[in-house]
């Protein structure tokens, strides 16, 4: 039993969520508590007290177990919660992925997913930054994006223009979903070409997902933009009917 405190502790300790760490000190105090208890005990005890108390042991083990397991699930929740994905596609994976899709996307290359809606494109995105590491990577649509460096024009932003764009240039690996999606401004179009010009020019590939193909995608945000993601990304279209829709 002290061996799994001990290990529920290093977990604890290793935890970014200040939440989780007090839960589980919460937790391991109690189950010290308890050892002290039963070792005070075991002097005098007859065979049946010893067995029952075997019993509570085994019991306290499975419940240590239980919350290895949950702070394990809340690490990895709050892994995806920072890298930005949204909640509907946590259980998205790489296993799940149809066998000849799956072998398409294989390494660590670029990609730009295009299909009509509802064909999985940001499923399928999702799944890839999963498995290609978190640690490191990042998920926004391309209008959240353009939002979140709008909102820091305001006075007391949290975060600069400058700091969001390198967050974005640098993201490894980086999903931008709904590229084309975005109003065609000045703005959208500049926005972007520093991101994906930033990544092109230093071997850092994105996967991006548009409803458009890149022609499409060239007449609307320009060919300097649609040049690089073609040069950076392996093209791939999903097709078939909107899943949405049933």
């Amino acid at each position: 039993m002290a061996h799994g405190l001990e290990e529920i502790r290093k977990t604890m300790e290793a935890s970014t969520s200040d939440s989780i760490k007090k839960h589980l000190q919460d937790y391991l105090d109690k189950a010290e508590a308890k050892e002290r208890e039963a070792a005070e005990r075991l002097a005098n005890m007859t065979e049946s007290e010893r067995q029952s108390l075997r019993e509570e042991q085994a019991k306290q083990a499975r419940e240590l177990e239980a919350q290895k397991k949950w702070q394990e699930e809340q690490d990895w929740r709050n892994k995806l919660r920072r890298a930005g994905i949204p909640r509907r596609f946590y259980g998205a994976n790489i296993e799940e992925i149809a066998p000849e899709i799956r072998g398409l996307c294989e390494g660590q290359e670029g990609l730009f997913l295009h299909g009509s809606a509802g064909t999985g494109k940001t499923h399928l995105a999702v799944a890839l930054l999963k498995h290609r590491g978190l640690d490191r990577g990042s998920f926004t649509t391309v209008p959240g994006l353009l939002l979140e460096i709008r909102s820091s024009f305001k006075d007391h932003a949290e975060c600069s223009e400058e700091s969001i764009i390198d967050h974005y240039s640098a993201a490894k690996p980086l999903v931008m979903d709904d590229l084309g999606v975005e109003k065609a401004s000045e703005f959208a179009m500049q926005t972007l070409y520093l991101i994906i010009d930033h990544r092109y020019a230093n071997l850092n590939p994105p996967i991006i997902t548009s409803n458009l193909s890149l022609g499409e995608i060239a007449n609307k945000v320009g060919d300097r933009i649609a040049s690089r993601i073609a040069e950076m990304c392996k093209i791939i279209e999903l097709k078939g009917k909107d899943r949405r829709l049933g």
